[in-house]
């Protein structure tokens, strides 16, 4: 529980003060009219920017302008900012913090496009707050931008989830409960839980004792809070200490280190790397890793095919580091199968239960719409997204209209479902990865083969011997010329390319100890699926048989 019934009683009385002073006076239903006209300007706004993204368009003075809360000045009202009851910027953002020198001119764009990055994600995943924060706070020019510039926005467009916090509602708090809480945009997780918590707990009779039942709490609760500073009508009530207002005192962001490349699904950085690093760890030669960086930067978007255990997904994954480098690039990864569908990677129509309790039938957008959207607020930065075993899912129909988009990144088309037009940034790329003993080459549609660089990824026996022969593992027992012998034997009898068997199921360490459980759970079921008409030829296959051969 937030409030003690004392701090509760407390709250509800100087409440009753606001209302009766402030609240049902002109000023107040000004005030009260204001903020509506200003939460519904400001989610249009975002709904605006987020369908001007979608076609392409720089969105990077309307982030600035529209998205930020402006004082009602004369000045701010002709330039058409978003104009808030409780602003967090009173003039012209650009020249303040240009002269204060938190942001250089340069930067702007930068500043703009991680702003939105920040609302999107924190709009889009809530559950994940402390993790988009961190991100957030880890960009090296955003100082001086704090909770009572960003969080009117979120809290406009999604009021269950994020309440207004700026220095005001602060001092309510801490006047309230006795705890300190910053404003900076670091701190917001845990001050933002306070007031949602708090918002739960006395929402229902703050509404009922202001006569607006339809207004939300927790906006009442942010005019409570700037009436009852400017009054000071809690002071004296409850014993204060000062706040932290980071309006003033601020975190210093001042590294010009660019954050890393994360991987999505698993939420960490993950830094980029250079040719000879990469063709070092993928035990192959800096001309081969070289020559596939190059196609990908050509074509935009691959395909490596082979049998398993060739080390696709592998390749995939440090190759999208290898493209992304040291820049603010995006990697992530999927995976699709025969369930996936285009309302999973475009968009589709999702029921989802109302506010009211009832059903609405909102277009919700899919994995590569988000990610595209992510690649054009990162700049110039490359981003990758490695799509695994690709062929399982129905290509056609998955990626619907990017059949066209793929292959003229500088065009746009509506996209089923809501006839929004949608373009693919330049700065992203594609990697798929195919298995070719689940389904031929030849069975892709074609109109895909066209779009798409193919990139044969067979079995290399010689990655064995580099793998051990570099300190990878220990191969201590092992005949690896006789395994290679005998994996070169298995694929002769196999006779068919896309079925050959690879060497990754041996890149392990202490493969002594582990070859004849990988033998006899992986390989020997293996062949007994692809020999299953034929079992005599796997006879000679059986561990029994070949132990002799492969150890040492």
């Amino acid at each position: 529980m937030v409030l003690s019934i004392q701090q509760r009683d407390i709250l509800l009385r100087v409440f009753d003060e606001f209302v009766a002073t402030w609240l049902e006076t002109p000023d107040g239903r000004a005030g009260l009219a204001l903020y509506e006209r200003g939460v519904r300007e400001g989610r249009a706004s975002y709904r605006g920017i987020l369908a001007r993204l979608d076609r392409g368009d720089d969105v990077s003075d309307e982030i600035l302008l529209h998205l930020l809360p402006y004082a009602n000045t004369r000045a701010n009202v002709k330039r058409g900012g978003w104009i808030h009851v409780t602003p967090g910027l009173q003039g012209d953002m650009r020249r303040e913090y240009e002269r204060r020198g938190w942001i250089k001119r340069k930067d702007w764009s930068r500043v703009a496009n991680d702003i939105f990055r920040f609302f999107y994600a924190a709009l889009d995943d809530p559950a994940n707050l402390d993790a988009h924060v961190a991100s957030f706070s880890s960009v090296p020019y955003i100082k001086g931008i704090q909770s009572g510039i960003l969080t009117p926005i979120l809290e406009a467009v999604r009021p269950k989830r994020y309440a207004v916090l700026n220095p005001r509602v602060a001092k309510t708090l801490h006047h309230l409960t006795g705890e300190k809480f910053s404003t900076s945009i670091g701190e917001y997780p845990t001050a933002n839980a306070t007031l949602i918590e708090l918002v739960k707990e006395v929402g229902s009779e703050l509404t009922e004792r202001a006569g607006l039942r339809q207004f939300l709490a927790v906006r009442l609760f942010n005019l409570f809070s700037w009436w009852s500073v400017e009054t000071s009508a809690l002071k004296g009530k409850k014993v204060s200490r000062s706040v932290v207002d980071s309006s003033v005192k601020s975190d210093d962001h001042s590294s010009t280190k660019e954050p890393q490349a994360f991987y999505r699904e698993e939420g960490r950085t993950s830094g980029g790397l250079g040719l000879e690093e990469c063709a070092a760890i993928l035990h192959t030669s800096v001309e081969q890793v070289k020559g596939w960086r190059d196609t990908l930067h050509q074509k935009k978007q691959m395909i490596l095919f082979g049998p398993p255990g060739t080390g696709k997904t592998y390749v995939a994954e440090h190759l999208a580091r290898l493209t992304v480098g040291e820049t603010s690039g995006l990697i992530e990864v999927l995976q699709f199968h025969p369930s996936y569908s285009y309302e999973d990677f475009i968009q589709g129509i999702r029921p989802q239960r109302s506010d009211e309790g009832g059903l609405d039938y909102p277009v919700i957008e899919g994995r590569f719409l988000r990610f595209c959207r992510e690649a054009r607020l990162r700049g110039d930065a490359p981003c990758v997204m490695v799509i695994d075993e690709i062929n399982r899912a129905d290509l056609s129909k998955v990626f619907g209209e990017l059949m066209y988009l793929l292959e003229y990144r500088d065009r746009s088309v509506p996209l089923s479902g809501d006839g929004r037009l949608f373009s693919i940034p330049q700065n992203v790329y594609v990697i798929g990865t195919m298995n070719t003993a689940d389904r031929s080459i030849a069975l892709v549609d074609h109109a895909l083969r066209r779009r798409f660089a193919f990139i044969e990824v067979p079995p290399d026996y010689e990655i064995l011997r580099r793998f051990f022969g570099e300190g990878s593992g220990s191969a201590e027992g092992v005949d690896l010329d006789g395994l290679i012998s005998l994996l070169k034997g298995i694929n002769s009898a196999i006779d068919d390319r896309g079925f050959a068997l690879g060497i990754s199921f041996f890149l392990v360490e202490n493969l002594r100890e582990r070859i004849e459980m990988i033998w006899r759970t992986e390989i020997k079921p293996y062949l007994d699926e692809y020999f299953f008409d034929d079992p005599g030829k796997v006879e000679e296959f059986r561990w029994e048989r070949v132990e002799k051969r492969v150890m040492r």
